[in-house]
């Protein structure tokens, strides 16, 4: 029992030593885009294994996805409407991590040279190094913010775009169904979502 409670001090201790070192270098703002940031990849990551895994369960249905009865528009129309609600669900949460993190840069930025301003106006201008630190804070958080955005936008751009190719697949499989069980035949068609790669 000590060597893993030994071990999980020791990276405690590193999580506030860095905790501390964000906070000395950029302020709170720092911390907190680096907390949007690690929340947005949770949540990228997460959404990427849930559509990864509707897809598959979609691929193993194959034709019983729709059941063994007559296919009902009106309820094939609102399953599939829950189905595609349900792939989206959570790239909402992500864009709006991704809009705020630009803007806690900014907040960094403001922040910091109000910090300087304040340096000037009770220490002069004459030592550059006392306002060296609002600067410093300034221009750090603006680039956190903007680094921290980009790979986030591009992640969440791969998610929307790949939960729109599983939506377009399941409705087009969906009017194949409803088509088939009218004609008294099968339910897939060759465009089925099912047996197309992707």
């Amino acid at each position: 029992m000590g060597a893993p409670l030994g071990n999980l001090d020791a990276i405690l201790r590193s999580a506030r030593d860095a905790a501390t070192t964000l906070y000395d270098e950029g302020g709170w703002v720092l911390v907190a885009i680096v907390i949007a940031s690690v929340a947005a990849w949770g949540l990228l990551f997460s959404r990427w294994v849930h559509l990864r895994a509707q897809r598959r369960a979609y691929q193993r249905a194959g034709r019983g996805l729709y059941g063994d009865g007559p296919a009902s528009p009106a309820a094939m129309e609102m399953w599939v409407s829950g189905e595609v609600g349900r792939l989206y669900d959570g790239l909402g949460t992500i864009q709006a991590l991704a809009a705020l993190l630009p803007l806690l840069g900014l907040l960094g930025t403001v922040l910091g040279m109000l910090q300087t301003f304040e340096v000037i106006q009770v220490e002069g201008t004459g030592d550059a190094r006392l306002m060296a630190d609002g600067i410093r804070q300034a221009l750090l958080t603006t680039q956190a913010g903007i680094l921290a955005a980009l790979p986030v936008l591009l992640g969440l751009r791969y998610l929307n775009s790949r939960a729109g190719r599983i939506a377009n697949r399941l409705e087009l499989d969906s009017h194949a169904a409803v088509a088939g069980s009218r004609n008294g035949g099968s339910r897939a068609s060759d465009a089925s979502y099912m047996g197309a790669p992707g």
